[in-house]
């Protein structure tokens, strides 16, 4: 089995918040590759992303509070074969993405 490592949960979450972006949801694919032990993992996932309201004159931001997956998968393969792994959503650290500035008419 692979335990997976907390450079590979840091990877996953930064792709995941880049490929959310400004958005309210995602559905798709996120890759990262362990190179100390040779193994490619794929979170396959579905979320809904939630963002507090805040609003200052006309400018508002909207910074990410929750990221609520609707279906995931983790799937990890070494040499092309796959491999179970400890993968945990609930691990990845999803609100620390930059936030979002919207403006008011």
């Amino acid at each position: 089995m692979y335990e997976t490592t907390t450079k590979i949960y840091f990877r996953i979450a930064e792709d995941l918040l880049a490929r959310i972006g400004t958005g309210d949801f995602f559905s798709g694919v996120v890759m990262a590759f362990d190179e100390d032990e040779g193994v490619e993992c794929r979170l396959i996932c579905t979320v809904v992303v939630h963002r507090a309201e805040r609003v200052n004159g006309r400018w508002g931001i909207r910074p990410i509070e929750r990221v609520l997956p609707v279906w995931w998968e983790m799937r990890s393969y070494r040499d092309g074969v796959e491999i179970d792994n400890d993968f945990s959503f609930g691990e990845l650290d999803l609100t620390g993405g930059d936030d979002v500035w919207c403006y008011e008419e």
